[in-house]
């Protein structure tokens, strides 16, 4: 005796414009209100880099947002592979590269490996100073 199995309906996949569109105006509002804050450059004056950081810092939120939204869009939606291409290519975070430990740096203990570090960036910053 045969089970009659439901029949299996793909269903189509969300749309995820509405994300995309979100997450990109969020990205532009940033943009925009960061370029702002820069311009005209000030370099040499702390009042002009304090409202900087204070506006980056402000305005944080709409970046993390945006980059969020299109993850999500990324993750729930197929969409054509260019634009899916475009969408991982705002999101992608460079990895921090820290320095390359030896096979000899690893098997010292890490509180010996540190002062060894501090010591390395002290002579990199007193050379640099010079």
């Amino acid at each position: 005796m045969e089970r009659s199995r439901p029949a299996e309906t793909s269903s189509p996949p969300p749309d995820t414009r509405p994300l995309d569109w979100t997450g990109f105006l969020l990205l532009v509002l940033f943009s925009i209100w960061s370029l702002l804050a820069i311009l005209p450059l000030q370099l040499f004056s702390p009042v002009w880099a304090h409202q900087l950081v204070v506006t980056l810092a402000n305005n944080a939120p709409l970046l993390l947002i945006g980059v969020a939204l299109l993850r999500l869009a990324i993750a729930w939606g197929a969409g054509a592979p260019a634009v899916r291409a475009w969408r991982l290519r705002v999101c992608r975070l460079r990895q921090v590269q820290g320095p390359q430990l030896t096979s000899s740096d690893l098997a010292q203990p890490l509180p010996d490996l540190k002062l060894q570090l501090r010591a390395s960036l002290a002579s990199n910053f007193a050379a640099l100073r010079n």
